[in-house]
């Protein structure tokens, strides 16, 4: 009986080292499944960058442009335009 026993104890140490052994491997699988998944989001998030990266600096083109217009009509308004009835011209002068 005791060689029955142990035996069963045996088998059931091999059934448990198998049930260990698919563990493994569908751990391993899942594993595997969760790199890929957390490589594509990897690739997913930096191309989503890069196109926050190029909209950045089309939006800081954009505001130098605004910026250099901004001075210009600054620069226009600096100056005033004065009729001369005498001359029928312009004066200019500028505003300080």
């Amino acid at each position: 009986m005791a060689t029955g026993f142990i035996r069963m104890e045996e088998e059931n140490e091999r059934s448990h080292e198998a049930y260990i052994g698919e563990m493994s491997q569908m751990e391993v699988v899942k594993l595997q499944e969760l790199k890929i998944d957390l490589e594509t989001e990897r690739k997913e998030l930096e191309q989503r960058v890069k196109e926050v990266e190029k909209r950045e600096a089309q939006n800081d083109l954009e505001r130098k442009g605004l910026l250099v217009e901004k001075e210009k009509f600054k620069a226009q308004n600096h100056t005033r335009r004065i009729w001369n009835r005498s001359s029928g011209n312009f004066l200019v002068s500028r505003i300080q």
